[in-house]
């Protein structure tokens, strides 16, 4: 059971915002995101501010926290980084 963090976070790269969660066997899993892979991702250029990530990632919570699970059950570790195919319902 993945128990996700209140907040993404930054990583210091471009596109891309982390998300943590607990869980009892791997204690703290770290997910990925390249908001660049995100499903209808908003039309238009992309804010150039530092957190335009997170809250494109806010936003995008529910879709990117089932990904999360969804990455997890097909390849559990401490540090994934979501795949688009985590995005695609099975």
């Amino acid at each position: 059971m993945l128990a996700f963090d209140d907040e993404f976070r930054l990583t210091g790269s471009r596109h891309c915002c982390a998300l943590w969660a607990d869980e009892p066997t791997f204690k703290r899993v770290r997910f990925s995101v390249n908001t660049q892979i995100l499903p209808d991702l908003p039309a238009g250029p992309t804010p150039l501010h530092e957190f335009a990530e997170l809250e494109l990632c806010e936003r995008e919570r529910d879709q990117i926290e089932t990904a999360c699970r969804r990455a997890f059950a097909d390849r559990a570790s401490s540090d994934i980084e979501l795949r688009p195919t985590d995005f695609q319902q099975h």
